[in-house]
Parts: structure tokens; C-alpha cells; sequence
């Protein structure tokens, strides 16, 4: 059998108030698609002081919305491949965040209970590529 799932793939706003209707689209979603959902992407919301290393303080609306997130059923897959997913590129003043996330909710989970997500080393962007494996046998973390 096959169980139709939906993935949003998601690039986040800076604005803060884009930001505020990006994140209320995932509301309008969640009461329209009662099924296994993800969400993964550039949030680029640092929600916990240890997401990150120099830049500005944690973003309390991005407490807010990951806190919204938590209300309509989505819990954070754990990501392995380092503890930062964003870096600015400079050799002086650098900052490094973890802006980029994947999110399901408990259907999705029962479908794919070994899930993992994993970054990739930088590339051209200034963004680690994002890896989902749904049914790995083994835990991929990228050297």
C-alpha cells in the first residue's frame, strides 16, 4: 500500500514580517492535509542560543513560530553532519548558525520511523546541503 505524504520544501524570509506570513502559511496547511507531513529547508531562524556561534541574539519570533510548530505536531529531526548549517564566509567576524531544519509530524513518522537528515559539507552556497534518507541502514555523517 501506498500512503500519499506531503513534503514542503521551504526557504525562509528574512523580513520579519514576511517571516510572519511565511510562518502562518504552515497553520493554513496543517488545517487543510491531515496527513504524514515534512517540512525541511532554510528556516533561517535561530531558535536556541546554541544554534549558534557570533551574529545577533536568538530571534524571539523564531521562538515563537518554531513554538506554533510544536502545536500542530512537528517534531525536529536531529541532523548529523555538524551543529551548524550557515556560515557568512568571512575569515574575521565569523558567524556560524544553524537556520536550516527538518520538521515532521507523528504520521510521517510512522511511516519512516529511521529517518535521518544530514548535512553535507559546504558547496558554493553559504547553506550545507540537506540529506534525507528515509530507511538508511546506517547513520550517514559526512566528513
Amino acid at each position: 500500500m501506498c500512503l500519499p505524504w506531503l513534503v514542503s520544501v521551504v526557504y525562509g524570509p528574512h523580513n520579519r514580517a514576511a517571516k510572519i506570513d511565511f510562518w502562518g502559511s504552515f497553520e493554513k496547511v496543517a488545517s487543510r492535509f491531515s496527513g504524514p507531513w515534512l517540512i525541511m529547508g532554510g528556516f533561517n531562524a535561530v531558535v536556541h542560543s546554541s544554534e549558534r556561534v557570533g551574529g545577533r541574539t536568538v530571534d524571539p519570533l523564531a521562538e515563537r513560530v518554531m513554538n506554533a510548530l510544536d502545536d500542530i505536531g512537528m517534531i525536529e529531526l536531529i541532523a548529523y553532519g555538524g551543529d551548524f548549517s550557515w556560515y557568512n564566509g568571512r575569515s574575521r567576524g565569523v558567524i556560524f548558525w544553524k537556520i536550516d531544519h527538518g520538521m515532521a509530524n507523528l504520521d510521517w513518522w510512522d511511516l519512516f520511523p529511521n529517518a535521518t537528515l544530514s548535512f553535507l559539507p559546504e558547496t558554493t552556497s553559504d547553506h550545507k546541503p540537506l540529506v534525507l534518507r528515509t530507511s538508511p541502514r546506517e547513520v550517514f555523517i559526512p566528513r
